[in-house]
């Protein structure tokens, strides 16, 4: 009877330890696909790290070129930018159906762009860029920074709206669209500082 109390007493404490196991919390990176965001830490990861080797269109000619990385303050700012432009959940019609994460017209001559995929219809107009992912999205994004050169190292939201203002990529007012921008940033400083970390 007590060999048998025993083994009872074994078996429920190795199913405790197991339940507690796995109850441990997850690390971070697993909670941000696990809530549905993926497409952030894809984004951020393209920014945060570059990419050596991204397949780009000019014209009719196509090559590859180097995405090299931004400052982890610019990172930041691009992508709350991603939220200022697709919505709260990443979710506009431009972004879920042509991965077009930062509302990105086609390019005029002259100027490099992942958008293999042609021209993409939203907002009543076609000349919005489609691309295969949300990274080539942002390998875009740091192209036409790239082309109106704008440095890859520290910034602030300020200095950042101020420029991409200047030379039109958005037509709303300013102040709103920093405000916008602050936001965003409030609102994800946490989550972005953990994914620096686990990326």
């Amino acid at each position: 009877m007590k060999k048998l109390l025993f083994c009872l007493i074994l078996v429920l404490s190795s199913f405790s330890s197991a339940r507690e196991a796995v109850l441990q919390p997850l690390t971070y990176l697993q909670e941000v696909v696990i809530v549905g965001q993926p497409i952030e830490a894809e984004i951020y990861s393209l920014l945060i790290n570059g990419k050596d080797s991204v397949l780009v269109r000019n014209g009719h000619d196509s090559l590859y070129v180097q995405i090299k990385p931004v400052h982890y303050t610019l990172a930041k700012i691009l992508l709350a930018q991603a939220y200022v432009e697709s919505g709260e959940n990443l979710a506009s019609p431009l972004a879920t159906t042509h991965n077009n994460f930062y509302a990105i017209t086609f390019p005029g001559r002259g100027k490099l762009t992942t958008a293999l995929h042609g021209r993409a219809w939203a907002e009543g107009r076609t000349g919005y860029c489609s691309y295969a992912s949300p990274e080539e999205s942002a390998a875009d994004l740091i192209l036409w920074l790239d082309f109106h050169k704008f440095p890859h190292g520290r910034t602030t939201p300020e200095l950042y709206v101020h420029f991409i203002k200047k030379h039109k990529y958005f037509e709303s007012a300013e102040a709103a669209y920093l405000t916008n921008l602050k936001k965003h940033l409030l609102h994800g400083h946490q989550q972005h500082n953990l994914l620096q970390e686990s990326i």
